[in-house]
């Protein structure tokens, strides 16, 4: 009977053990820092621990159970929060700008972010060309920077690679 509660105790104590790995990796702890938290002697045994498939699923069940709860808690408030920002979007008593950014924020969130154009200078096909003029040519070439006068420029060059 004394054997039996060891042996139940032993597997209690590794059921926690277990759980208390789990919970650390679902939290985003390493294997070595589970290991030296735990007092385990090698982090690769917290490895084997965790490639378990019980292991796995129990870590998504945690992380579900972590991360779920305050989405839910955010859900319930958003409209209460959405009032407030109205509120203060169309009070006059409020400051222009806050009352401006409120209205921009409602703006992106229906409508969307407007695409922001973004500007690029060089031109990467003008460089490689005009190095491999350099190459063949062996002085400084100046290449045209108009679409066409690119294409001809390198149509030349492999031409004159074929003879």
């Amino acid at each position: 009977m004394e054997e039996n509660k060891k042996t139940l105790k032993k597997r209690v104590m590794l059921s926690n053990r277990r759980q208390a790995i789990a919970t650390m990796k679902a939290i985003g702890c390493d294997n070595k820092e589970i290991a030296t938290e735990l007092g385990i002697k090698n982090a690769k045994t917290v490895g084997i621990a965790l490639s378990s498939k019980s292991m796995k699923q129990e870590i998504v069940r945690i992380q579900n159970k972590i991360f779920q709860e305050p989405q839910e808690l955010l859900q319930k408030t958003l409209p209460l929060a959405l009032k407030v920002a109205y509120k203060l979007m169309m009070d006059p008593k409020t400051k222009e700008a806050v009352r401006m950014d409120a209205a921009f924020k409602f703006m992106d969130r229906v409508l969307g972010k407007p695409k922001q154009q973004v500007e690029h200078t060089g031109n990467l096909l003008q460089q490689v060309l005009q190095q491999m003029n350099d190459q063949k040519d062996g002085k400084l070439r100046i290449v045209e920077t108009n679409g066409q006068d690119l294409q001809d420029e390198a149509a030349d060059f492999i031409d004159g690679m074929d003879s």
